[in-house]
């Protein structure tokens, strides 16, 4: 649990030093301090969250699953496992890349986005208590945000 509240403050120090510092070079270290912390937290657990077993038992036999899954999900597994990739690996590159596509979109439409990695990381980690499908809904409400912004509701529906 400890792991937790360190990485919760790393993330809290790098948001409200972001939010004041004027250097780009500053910021964007420090945003990627903040990710890979996140990144590593969530990939690096093991046996934790009530969904880890489930999530796990797919992960080793993606082709052979009983359960209904989303089809998109199953693949990127089965992907990951011809490759070879451990769990915990996966585990990174998943987190890495939802939470640099959701960094990556809260720049584009915030001036200070700092605050907002804090609220990434509550929505990913707190909030959902690791389940990954949550996290995959999240990425794709962040990347439907141009849709509300711009006013195309058909686009985002």
């Amino acid at each position: 649990m400890i792991e937790y509240f360190v990485v919760f403050f790393i993330v809290l120090f790098c948001s409200i030093v972001g939010s004041f510092v004027q250097s780009n070079f500053t910021k964007g270290l420090l945003c990627f301090i903040s990710a890979m912390s996140i990144c590593l937290l969530g990939g690096l657990r093991w046996e934790i969250w009530t969904d880890w077993p489930m999530y796990y038992k797919i992960f080793l036999n993606p082709f052979d699953v009983t359960q209904d899954f989303e089809i998109g999900f199953i693949w990127v597994n089965q992907i990951f496992n011809v490759f070879g990739i451990n769990y915990s690996a996966f585990l990174v590159l998943y987190y890495a890349v939802l939470i640099l596509v959701i960094i990556k979109i809260t720049r584009e439409y915030s001036k200070d986005y700092y605050p907002l990695v804090l609220v990434v990381y509550f929505s990913l980690f707190l909030l959902t208590s690791g389940g990954m499908r949550q996290h995959i809904a999240l990425f794709f409400f962040f990347c439907s945000l141009k849709f509300i912004v711009n006013r195309k509701l058909v686009n985002f529906l």
